[in-house]
Parts: structure tokens; C-alpha cells; sequence
């Protein structure tokens, strides 16, 4: 595979930034070569004019119309993935993706996946150009900024009539009771807020790098709802689950329906909203340190951490392994604690033709989907080993400055 990519034409305009270095050097060479065959598989993989298929089966396109929401997010992941593994902004690849982006608004503004399409575009967008496309991500920030829901959640929708019409669940008044009762028929959507943490992850992000990079101003108002929302929600372990209640217990904690459970996934989403939303409220980047010393970080923290030593079985799923990414970057991790772990894991578990795919789960079990995401999963891959994160969080005027 390395002898491939030496002649690489995607590995032109390679990345320089220090934060993918590894002290063992063959390691490094592995995850060069990793990256760019990587890019190599990604750009063989768009479409003519310009968008990644969604679904591949057996080496043939299934092609969707233009305006389909997983086209849209996955033509803004596959170019957010290239840009931040090196590519040019002026590469033919770069630029077939951005005229299908232009021409095609919908999966970023009305979309049933709008939240994590305009989030990875305006990750994409502040990759390739920032001040070129400045006005489009303020426009993309804005829209996310408007649409997130009264108790500090995102939906899979970005409409501001979504948020602002969002309604107090059913039961009794004045709330649901106590979490876990009411577990009737429909107790348990009675006790649910509308959003996830996974939609919200990205939206935090998003807003993060529209504001540290393009200059976007985001309401202390929203920082403030994520901050208090983690905080609410967090549970005894440390982690957060995947829905955010409507009440709780005096404590906050004791959540015993599974979707509000603790898991890996949703603890990495968590720790990330939670630690960008408070050091948003104390200054940006400047606040970073002192957000990463709070309380609650310090126990999420704990409760990553207790789980890096399943990190080997759990590395089948590319959407964990870009959170991993995300909390070591945002956390302020030492790199040989996860990322030349991740790396080595990942280095390994790449195909001959450059791409990765969902795994079977350790001790048996079989993945939640086949073939059909390999661009999916290669570009997640590639964010890990590229260490996408660290543009927003550690831009290159705050390390030179250092």
C-alpha cells in the first residue's frame, strides 16, 4: 500500500501541520501512507459531477437524486475529510465538490438531515477557504444558531419554526415526574426531549469553528444552554446518554431508560459540547484550559478514559473513532495516550484500495451496515488521522504564538 501513494497526485499540497507527528518514525510513514491512499480511494470514489454516492453495492453506484439529504452529507464529509488531510483547495477534486455544493442548497437548509449536512459544510468550507466562503458559513452558522431547541439540543432539522413551536411533552403538568416512571404506553416518549446529543455534537462544533475561524458571533445564549444542558444531564459516571431528558431526579442523575444511558459514543459527544460551550462563555480558545479543569470535564474525562482499554474492540465503528479524535484534540490529550493507539489500530485495519469499512464487532456479532458506507467510513478515518479537530481548536496564529 505505501509503494501506491508514493506518486500520490492527491498527496500534493500535503499537510504540514506539526499535530499528526508521531515520534516513532515508521509509525509516521504508516500514517502518511495511510492518509494519502486514503484521499486516493475518496477522490476515485466522486461522482463526475462533483457529490459522493451514498449507498455503493458490489463496486456500482446507486445513485440518488441531487437534492438527497445523505448525498449532500456525505459530499461535504468527503470534502471536509480531503481538505484536512492536505488537499489543495484548487485540486479538480476540491472544486467539483464545492459547484455540486453551490448548486445544491437543500440538504443544508430544509433537509431531514440539515443539522449534520450544514455542520460538516461549514467544517468543510473553513478548511478549503475561509475567507472565501465566509459569507456562506455565517449564513449556515446563523441558520444553526436559530435552530437549536429550548433546552439546548439540536434536532436533525434547522428550522428556527422547529425550535421556537417546540412543545412541553405530555403528561402532568408541570412535568413528566421523575425519570423512569410512566413507562406505559407512551410513557417513555412523555419523557423524552425532541434532539440527541449526536446532532448536537456537530452543531457545537460547527458553531465553534464558525466563530474561532470566520469571525461569527454566536449568542452567549447558546453557549450558555449547552453548558447548562450537560451539566443537567450528566450522569453519575461520568458519561451522557443520547437524549436529554425533560426532568430529573433532585440529583440530576439515575437515568435507567437505555436512550438516556450513558455510552461511549454519546460520553465523547458530551464532553465535547460541554468543554467547547464553557470555554465559548470564558473567552474561546483562551478558555479552553479552564473548561478542561471543570468538574464535570474532569469526570467525563474519567469516564472516557475508563473505557480506552475497550478502545481495540470498539474501533469497528468510524463514527466512535472520530470522536476519539474530537475529544483528544478538544481535551487537550497527550497524543501517545490515544492517538498513536488510534493510529496503529486504524493503519491496520485499512483495505488494500486505500479504504476502511465497517468491521465485524469483536467477539462476534455482525456490523449495523455493509459496503455501502465506505466512503462514509474512510472519511471518518481519515479526520482521525489527520487530526481535523485541531484547526478550530489550536489554529496556526495561536500556536506560533506559543
Amino acid at each position: 500500500m505505501l509503494g501506491v501513494v508514493v506518486g500520490s497526485t492527491s498527496g500534493q499540497g500535503r499537510d504540514d501541520r506539526p499535530e499528526r507527528r508521531v515520534k516513532d518514525a515508521a509509525l509516521q510513514n504508516r500514517i502518511n501512507g495511510a492518509i494519502y491512499s486514503g484521499m486516493d480511494y475518496l477522490t476515485a470514489q466522486q461522482n463526475p459531477d462533483g457529490s459522493w454516492p451514498f449507498e455503493q453495492q458490489g463496486g456500482r453506484r446507486r445513485q440518488f437524486a441531487g437534492e438527497h439529504d445523505f448525498t449532500g452529507g456525505l459530499t461535504a464529509l468527503g470534502l471536509y475529510a480531503l481538505a484536512a488531510s492536505g488537499m489543495r483547495k484548487d485540486d479538480p477534486t476540491i472544486q467539483r465538490g464545492l459547484k455540486w455544493l453551490q448548486r445544491h442548497r437543500r440538504p443544508f437548509d430544509e433537509g431531514s438531515k440539515a443539522t449534520y449536512c450544514a455542520s460538516l459544510l461549514i467544517m468543510a468550507l473553513t478548511r478549503i477557504d475561509v475567507a472565501e466562503h465566509r459569507r456562506w458559513i455565517h449564513e449556515l452558522a446563523d441558520r444553526i444558531a436559530r435552530s437549536q431547541l429550548r433546552h439546548g439540543q439540536w434536532h436533525y432539522l434547522l428550522q428556527s419554526r422547529y425550535a421556537d413551536k417546540e412543545r412541553r411533552p405530555a403528561g402532568r403538568r408541570g412535568g413528566a415526574g421523575r425519570l423512569g416512571a410512566g413507562r406505559g404506553r407512551g410513557g417513555l416518549q412523555q419523557q423524552m426531549q425532541p434532539g440527541d446529543n449526536s446532532n448536537t455534537q456537530f452543531a457545537v462544533l460547527a458553531l465553534w469553528t464558525a466563530q474561532v475561524l470566520a469571525g461569527y458571533k454566536v449568542s452567549p445564549k447558546v453557549w450558555r444552554r449547552l453548558s447548562a444542558l450537560y451539566l443537567r444531564t450528566q450522569h453519575e459516571d461520568g458519561g451522557w446518554g443520547y437524549k436529554a431528558p425533560v426532568t430529573s431526579t433532585k440529583s440530576g442523575r439515575g437515568v435507567s431508560a437505555r436512550v438516556f444511558d450513558s455510552r461511549p459514543t454519546m460520553t465523547e459527544a458530551g464532553l465535547i459540547g460541554f468543554v467547547c460551550a464553557t470555554a465559548a462563555l470564558r473567552g474561546g480558545i483562551k478558555g479552553l484550559s479552564a473548561a478542561r479543569k471543570h468538574k464535570a470535564a474532569v469526570q467525563g474525562m474519567n469516564a472516557f478514559i475508563a473505557d480506552r482499554s475497550a478502545w481495540s474492540q470498539m474501533f469497528w465503528d468510524y463514527y466512535y473513532v472520530y470522536g476519539v479524535e474530537r475529544v483528544g484534540t478538544v481535551l487537550g490529550l497527550p497524543e501517545q495516550g490515544w492517538y498513536s493507539i488510534g493510529a496503529k489500530l486504524l493503519v491496520a485495519r485499512q483495505h488494500e484500495d486505500g479504504y476502511w469499512k465497517l468491521a465485524a464487532r469483536a467477539g462476534g456479532g455482525r456490523p449495523s451496515h455493509g459496503d455501502e458506507w465506505q466512503v462514509y467510513e474512510t472519511a471518518l478515518a481519515l479526520l482521525f488521522l489527520s487530526k481535523a479537530t485541531a484547526h478550530p481548536i489550536t489554529p496556526r496564529t495561536v500556536q506560533k504564538r506559543r
